[in-house]
């Protein structure tokens, strides 16, 4: 019988991929009220009973509170920005993208009590991925018919879904954050049954589709080089040599039929989303408008940003190019420097360092509460954070809308830095 720690934060999960935007323009989510929820429910009655605390591994403690502390300056800043903003409002961007890095990084420590629940909590959340993967690639099955009209009320435009996001390069960056995970959990030999890891196998694939659903040719690249890059460190971290020259020898012929395999199925799913991704790989200059636009609005977003170096325009504030409105700069460092200053960039940064730090310092780490979990599933959850991080420098900025597939890799970072109750008792 699941716990009611582990309802409340499945319900967290879940809701990350509702975000069901309450008002549109302020960053109101319904994510950020469940996480806040989740927070209330599972850290505050923990705060003073100190048995009940997660006890962090070797500084551990000091890398989460340097990670909370400067999410709660970008918050702080956000607030100042707005009192000479032009759009005070948008400045809750900012901080609801922030408290959701709060209330899941305090939240998934506290959660996984043991092994065997994280476990069981990172593998809901693949199926709740996996869930929304099948929905989208439906949809995108369903619009092959040209008379099911009800489709076109579902896309963005022709050939683009989004379900329940805004915009579908945000699905894809919650794809593309999730697929890490599901491989991770493929690729390890421990902790996981035979058919989870089908099953997470299965989901790989689903989200793969979901993201030639989307039409992101930036998710549609990022996740294949993720998928590779996870076969090519499965490879490196063989121990048994003859093992590591099989794999060797298999890893490129498995990774050439993988891509293009890849790049056959997107053509064939989504011819738009193929040409884009084509057009973007050959710099052609017929299907590039995308990308000089991006280009174009980073241009228009530092010269805005150098004209307040010291205090920003306001944090979430719109961008205006050539008569038209964006609400971010497509770029997560020109945006948090454009809406917050030097502070802003100095603060995402730092922020962007620690999330990596922490990642791949787990990822690698021989500790006693971090070996408890396969290496394979440390390098998933450590790449999810990056690869969220790397679709960011072209889209979404971490707005409130997916901020939650940033923090979430990182509060299961820390989970797995947590020493076992069962282990730290005995030393009592």
């Amino acid at each position: 019988m699941p716990s009611k720690t582990f309802l409340v934060s499945g319900i967290a999960l879940a809701s990350s991929w509702v975000p069901a935007i309450s008002h549109p323009g302020t960053g109101l989510s319904l994510t950020m009220v469940i996480w806040g929820l989740a927070f209330v429910a599972i850290v505050v009655p923990t705060l003073f009973d100190r048995h009940r605390q997660p006890r962090f591994q070797r500084g551990t403690q000091n890398q989460f509170f340097a990670h909370v502390g400067v999410l709660l300056l970008l918050a702080i800043l956000a607030i100042i920005s707005s009192a000479t903003s032009s759009e005070p409002y948008r400045a809750l961007r900012v901080v609801s993208a922030s408290l959701i890095g709060v209330c899941c990084l305090g939240t998934l420590p506290f959660c996984c009590r043991s092994v065997r629940e994280t476990h069981q909590l990172i593998f809901t959340f693949v199926v709740i991925a996996m869930f929304h993967a099948v929905c989208i690639t439906l949809l995108m099955i369903a619009s092959f018919d040209e008379t099911a009209t009800w489709v076109r009320n579902l896309q963005f435009i022709p050939g683009r879904f989004h379900l329940a996001f805004k915009h579908p390069n945000q699905t894809g960056i919650a794809f593309t954050a999730s697929i890490p995970i599901a491989t991770g959990i493929v690729l390890s030999r421990e902790g996981f049954t035979s058919r989870a890891r089908i099953c997470c196998g299965v989901a790989m694939v689903m989200m793969l589709l979901g993201i030639i659903a989307t039409g992101s040719k930036t998710n549609i690249l990022l996740s294949i080089f993720t998928v590779v890059g996870m076969g090519v460190l499965a490879v490196a971290r063989e121990s048994n040599r003859q093992r590591f020259v099989m794999k060797a020898i298999l890893a490129p012929v498995a990774i050439s039929v993988f891509v293009l395999v890849a790049m056959i199925v997107v053509k064939t799913l989504n011819p738009q989303a193929y040409q884009m991704t084509q057009n973007f790989l050959s710099v052609d200059d017929v299907g590039s408008q995308s990308w000089d636009t991006r280009v174009a609005l980073w241009k228009v977003s530092i010269q805005t940003g150098l004209g307040s170096p010291w205090t920003g325009v306001g944090a979430g504030s719109y961008v205006t190019l050539m008569d038209q409105t964006y609400s971010q700069s497509h770029n997560l460092l020109i945006d948090y420097f454009r809406g917050l200053g030097v502070p802003g960039l100095l603060g995402i940064v730092l922020l962007m360092v620690l999330v990596l730090w922490q990642g791949f310092s787990t990822a690698y780490s021989d500790d006693i509460a971090a070996l408890e979990y396969d290496p394979a599933l440390r390098t998933g959850v450590a790449i999810s954070a990056a690869a969220y991080l790397m679709a960011n420098m072209t889209s979404d900025s971490m707005g409130p809308t997916t901020a939650a597939f940033l923090f979430i890799p990182v509060g299961l970072c820390f989970a797995f830095r947590v020493t076992p109750y069962a282990y730290w008792q005995e030393r009592a």
